[in-house]
Formats: structure tokens, sequence, C-alpha cells
């Protein structure tokens, strides 16, 4: 999904170029494109950082999500280094609460009622949520101008699992937790260890909804490492650290980690591979 605002059009017929962002510095994102899952080319910097009409024009001539993937998370670890030690207040709490299951020290970056919280759980590893208050007033300047923050920051990171990145309009007040639910699926009753699996990962592909109840009723326990775990720099949606296996729903033929059994979607090769090394 691409956001475009009146003022994007606005800009495109006046022949404006879109300004960079305050949190994008140029010499780290730089120095970044020299890591491998990083590399990226100036088309993508100009198609992610020139507005959604130029990443529509970039996208028409000559598509290429993997390198606009690449950018976007070179763009995250910018947002990090633009933000700050988090202070006590109702939105910071809520952005770096976003990021409390993956570990790493978080930083949190703000304009306005916009609130973007950052961490890097282990090197080259980086998760970030950004929230909208919606409760300000909505008509001044400066809460349009983080609404439009928030939609421009959600296209430049649009092409990250939604394990890494997450964007929310909340209201600054306190809200209650939702109560835990068992949950059916297909007739499978899910076991309560892989809710958070399922909670992160169903909006993402229906497809893991039928694996993960699939694997429930196999007796698999539930994996212990976080969705979007990363080896060697490849994020993976389902982990189990101690058993070393790691699943990617789009599997690359060939990828290998050393120690680790990297596997297809197929339940029944999980189930197989989870039993034999965890010895249930």
């Amino acid at each position: 999904m691409l956001a475009i605002t009146a003022q994007d059009l606005a800009l495109d017929e006046a022949g404006d170029a879109a300004t960079a962002p305050s949190w994008f510095k140029a010499p780290l994102v730089q120095k970044l494109n020299a890591e491998p899952t990083m590399q990226h080319t100036a088309a993508a910097r100009e198609a992610l950082l020139g507005g959604p009409l130029a990443f529509l024009t970039g996208w028409m001539q000559q598509p290429d999500p993997d390198n606009l993937g690449r950018f976007a998370r070179a763009a995250a670890f910018s947002v990090f280094a633009s933000g700050g030690i988090p202070v006590d207040g109702p939105m910071d709490e809520l952005a770096v609460g976003l990021l409390s299951a993956s570990g790493g020290q978080a930083r949190v970056w703000r304009q306005g009622s916009l609130t973007v919280s950052v961490s890097i759980p282990a090197p080259g590893s980086v998760r970030l949520a950004a929230v909208l208050d919606d409760t300000v007033d909505l008509n001044t300047p400066e809460a349009k101008d983080a609404w439009r923050e928030w939609l421009r920051l959600a296209n430049v990171l649009a092409l990250l699992p939604v394990s890494i990145a997450a964007f929310e309009a909340r209201s600054a007040a306190a809200s209650p937790a939702a109560p835990v639910v068992d949950i059916v699926h297909g007739g499978v009753g899910v076991d309560a260890g892989w809710q958070p699996s399922v909670e992160e990962l169903a909006g993402e592909s229906a497809s893991l909804l039928d694996l993960i109840a699939a694997l429930s009723e196999a007796g698999v326990a539930a994996p212990d490492g976080e969705v979007g775990y990363e080896l060697d720099g490849v994020p993976f949606e389902l982990v189990w650290t101690s058993e070393k296996i790691a699943v990617q729903l789009d599997h690359t033929p060939g990828l290998e980690v050393d120690g680790w059994r990297i596997l297809a979607p197929d339940a029944a090769v999980i189930a197989a591979a989870w039993k034999e090394r965890s010895g249930a």
C-alpha cells in the first residue's frame, strides 16, 4: 500500500522536489551501503525519498523490490541514529513498549504528535515502531505535518516485513491490554504458546496460519526466537534457537547457515526436524 497526500500532488504539479526528512543521515546511509543487507542504488534512495509519485515512476520503469528493501533497512538505522533517549510520557512508553519483546536499547525520534521508536536487538538487526497520537487537534499545521511524516516513513519502509516495522495510530491515553484468548483455526485449537506468532504473522500471510495450526496439532512447541529473527542478516518467520531450526515463508533454495537447518514452510518436514532435534 502506498500513501499519497494532496501535498504530494501539489509538489509534483509545481515541479518541486520533496525535501529529505530530518531523520535521514546521508553520510551514515552511505556507510551502511557497504553492508550486503543494506546495499542499494541511488535510484532506490531517489524513489523512496522523492515522494510517492517518484516511487510509482521508478516502479513502473524498473521495479526492484530487493534494492528498495535494502535501502529501507538502512533508512531504519538512520532513524535510530537520529533519535534520542526515551523520556517519561505516554507516547514514548507506548512506542518503546511495542518493541519490548525485541530486546536491544531503544532510541526515540519525534516530530510533533509522531513518535518513532527504534531498537537494534543484534548487530545488523533493527526493529521500528511508529506511533501517531490521534487525540490532538488534527487541524493544526503541526498535526498535519506529523501525519504526513508518518505516511512518508510508512512509504519508505513499506517493503520491510511487518515483523520489523509497525505503524499505528493510537490515543495517548492508556488503553487496557487485550485479553488473551484461545485461537481456533479450521477446527484445530492452537496452543497458547503459539499465539504471539499467530498475532504477528496472520496478517502477513494466511498460509502461515495453516502452517502454525498444523505444527501445533503435530505437537511442535512454539518457536522461542522472535518473528524476524536474523541469521547472517537474513530474517526468518519461525525460529527455534535451541534446536537450531529456522523457517522462511518465502524460502530461498540453497540458503545455508552453519549448524542450522533452514527449512521451507512444510509442516511435516518442520515437525520431523523439530522432534529429531528436541528429542520429543
